[in-house]
């Protein structure tokens, strides 16, 4: 398993190496927008326990 993350990493690694503006587009738009950031209240049932 740690070698195949790692060759994994290496190729991910290279890609960015190679074009690192392709990846900074790529990385931000998989970003968690501020709304789902917020916490959101719990269901009555629970906040009852």
């Amino acid at each position: 398993v740690h070698a195949t993350t790692q060759t994994l990493n290496d190729v991910v690694e290279r890609w960015v190496r190679e074009d690192p503006g392709q990846w900074m587009w790529f990385h931000k738009r998989w970003e968690i927008s501020n709304w789902r950031r917020k916490p959101r209240p719990k269901p009555a049932s629970a906040a009852s326990t």
